[in-house]
């Protein structure tokens, strides 16, 4: 059985266009559950939209009745030993602990999906975490959330020695549509993140700009980049000189 969440997201990932194995590999469940899902949804007859606003329960018990769940027999997994396992774990994996060490000792154990959700309950029985929901309303084109990602894979080959280097990746979401950017950077310094397309002489312009007007707060250099890179400004104009700041690591960078 699958929760709303998860319901939700593979009616929604269909409609958008998306494979089986893009829905599979976003909320970690096999192919048989994923058609399973979207034949329950053409069954019901309900607009996706509706079933949106539907309570969460009802939604679940439309797709999973209670009367068809099955009960089993089979033993729980020692999940103590599990969450040991996932604490000790440079990047903690479950599906590889279930493929790895739970898998072989029983085959007709539970499936990943199940696996998941146990695993989920015994965390929320034992150490008091619960899933944590906050629905966000949200303004095409009002907001963006960013990040790096931790992994740094080596994806980036020097085409004169062959040498392969390790890559940074910057990547966002698009809060209303759900659309994913990524870009790879050779690292995650200032210059690297805000000077992409921009000559390296404007860049240093816009710095020297900033450290001669002692300005050096990064909206203002930003501010300089952006003008100098759409020749909005002179080369070499002062600018509007400011005070002093305290916080004046800009300026030592930049120097």
């Amino acid at each position: 059985m699958q929760n709303f969440s998860t319901i939700i997201g593979v009616v929604e990932l269909h409609q958008n266009g998306c494979s089986y194995r893009t829905i599979r590999s976003r909320y970690n469940i096999g192919a048989g559950t994923v058609v399973l899902i979207l034949e329950r949804f053409q069954e019901i007859g309900i607009p996706l939209s509706e079933l949106k606003t539907m309570n969460p329960k009802e939604v679940e018990n439309r797709f999973y009745p209670p009367e068809n769940r099955r009960n089993t027999s089979k033993a729980l997994p020692d999940f103590f030993v599990i969450h040991e396992m996932m604490t000790k774990m440079k990047h903690p994996d479950l599906a590889f602990i279930w493929l790895d060490y739970y898998k072989p000792k029983h085959p007709d154990g539970y499936q990943l999906s199940q696996f998941y959700k146990l695993y989920g309950d015994f965390l929320k029985e034992n150490f008091g975490q619960e899933s944590v929901k906050m629905p966000v309303e949200r303004i095409p084109g009002e907001k963006m959330y960013i990040d790096w990602i931790g992994d740094h894979p080596a994806l980036l080959a020097d085409p004169a020695t062959g040498e392969t280097k390790d890559v940074h990746i910057f990547t966002t979401t698009m809060g209303f549509s759900s659309c994913v950017y990524a870009e790879i950077f050779p690292d995650e310094k200032l210059p690297q993140f805000m000077c992409k397309n921009v000559p390296d002489h404007v860049v240093k312009e816009a710095a020297q700009m900033c450290i001669d007007a002692k300005a050096c707060k990064y909206s203002y250099f930003k501010r300089t980049l952006s003008m100098l890179a759409n020749n909005e400004v002179e080369a070499g104009e002062p600018g509007t000189i400011l005070p002093e700041h305290k916080n004046i690591r800009g300026k030592e960078y930049f120097k």
